[in-house]
Protein backbone atom coordinates (compact mmCIF):
# COMPACT_ATOMS: atom_id res chain seq x y z
CA UNK A 1 0.00 0.00 0.00
CA UNK A 2 1.44 3.65 -1.00
CA UNK A 3 -1.51 5.46 0.38
CA UNK A 4 -5.12 6.07 1.08
CA UNK A 5 -6.49 8.33 -0.85
CA UNK A 6 -10.41 8.76 0.35
CA UNK A 7 -12.75 7.20 2.77
CA UNK A 8 -16.26 5.64 1.45
CA UNK A 9 -18.96 5.74 3.82
CA UNK A 10 -21.61 3.52 3.92
CA UNK A 11 -24.86 3.14 6.45
CA UNK A 12 -24.49 1.89 10.02
CA UNK A 13 -24.68 -2.03 8.70
CA UNK A 14 -21.76 -1.82 6.25
CA UNK A 15 -18.08 -1.39 6.72
CA UNK A 16 -16.03 1.73 5.77
CA UNK A 17 -14.07 1.39 2.70
CA UNK A 18 -10.73 3.33 1.54
CA UNK A 19 -9.57 3.76 -1.37
CA UNK A 20 -5.94 2.53 -1.91
CA UNK A 21 -2.98 3.84 -4.28
CA UNK A 22 -0.92 0.18 -4.33
CA UNK A 23 2.73 0.56 -4.25
CA UNK A 24 4.06 0.43 -7.75
CA UNK A 25 0.51 0.46 -9.30
CA UNK A 26 -0.89 3.45 -11.99
CA UNK A 27 -3.49 5.92 -10.27
CA UNK A 28 -6.00 3.70 -12.90
CA UNK A 29 -5.46 0.78 -10.73
CA UNK A 30 -6.85 2.32 -7.58
CA UNK A 31 -9.42 0.22 -5.85
CA UNK A 32 -11.76 0.37 -3.03
CA UNK A 33 -11.37 -2.25 0.09
CA UNK A 34 -12.87 -2.31 3.56
CA UNK A 35 -10.47 -2.29 6.93
CA UNK A 36 -10.59 -6.07 7.49
CA UNK A 37 -9.41 -6.72 4.09
CA UNK A 38 -6.42 -4.41 4.15
CA UNK A 39 -5.22 -5.30 7.83
CA UNK A 40 -5.10 -8.63 6.71
CA UNK A 41 -3.28 -7.99 3.71
CA UNK A 42 -0.99 -5.84 5.36
CA UNK A 43 0.00 -5.13 8.86
CA UNK A 44 1.27 -1.79 8.61
CA UNK A 45 -2.59 -0.57 7.45
CA UNK A 46 -4.10 -0.34 10.54
CA UNK A 47 -1.44 2.62 11.36
CA UNK A 48 -2.25 4.22 7.94
CA UNK A 49 -5.90 4.22 8.58
CA UNK A 50 -5.55 5.81 12.27
CA UNK A 51 -3.13 8.52 10.72
CA UNK A 52 -5.67 8.94 7.56
CA UNK A 53 -8.82 9.10 10.67
CA UNK A 54 -6.61 11.59 12.43
CA UNK A 55 -6.38 13.68 9.36
CA UNK A 56 -9.89 13.25 7.83
CA UNK A 57 -12.49 13.40 10.85
CA UNK A 58 -15.90 11.89 9.64
CA UNK A 59 -17.91 14.54 7.80
CA UNK A 60 -20.37 13.80 6.03
CA UNK A 61 -22.35 15.96 3.92
CA UNK A 62 -25.82 13.83 3.23
CA UNK A 63 -26.56 16.31 0.42
CA UNK A 64 -23.43 15.86 -1.52
CA UNK A 65 -23.53 13.13 -4.51
CA UNK A 66 -20.25 12.30 -6.16
CA UNK A 67 -20.76 9.67 -9.05
CA UNK A 68 -17.49 7.24 -9.32
CA UNK A 69 -16.06 6.98 -12.49
CA UNK A 70 -13.68 4.23 -13.53
CA UNK A 71 -11.92 3.37 -16.46
CA UNK A 72 -13.74 0.03 -17.06
CA UNK A 73 -17.40 2.13 -16.58
CA UNK A 74 -16.22 5.01 -19.33
CA UNK A 75 -18.65 7.14 -17.11
CA UNK A 76 -20.44 8.04 -13.67
CA UNK A 77 -21.85 4.58 -11.80
CA UNK A 78 -25.33 4.82 -10.78
CA UNK A 79 -26.68 4.68 -7.21
CA UNK A 80 -22.95 4.94 -5.58
CA UNK A 81 -21.58 7.83 -3.10
CA UNK A 82 -17.70 9.19 -3.35
CA UNK A 83 -15.96 11.35 -0.98
CA UNK A 84 -15.21 14.05 -0.85
CA UNK A 85 -11.03 14.08 -2.28
CA UNK A 86 -9.19 13.29 0.68
CA UNK A 87 -5.53 13.13 0.03
CA UNK A 88 -2.93 10.95 2.44
CA UNK A 89 0.16 11.45 0.56
CA UNK A 90 3.71 10.61 1.52
CA UNK A 91 4.86 13.39 -0.59
CA UNK A 92 5.25 17.04 0.95
CA UNK A 93 5.19 20.23 -0.64
CA UNK A 94 7.98 22.41 -1.60
CA UNK A 95 9.30 25.25 0.45
CA UNK A 96 9.28 28.44 -1.70
CA UNK A 97 7.02 27.12 -4.64
CA UNK A 98 3.54 29.03 -4.85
Amino acid sequence: MEAILARRVHDVEAADEYLIKWANEPYSRVSWHSMDVLVNQDGGAAMRIRKFEERHPREIDKNVDFPITTLEQGGPSSGQQQPAAAVDSPRRKRSGSA
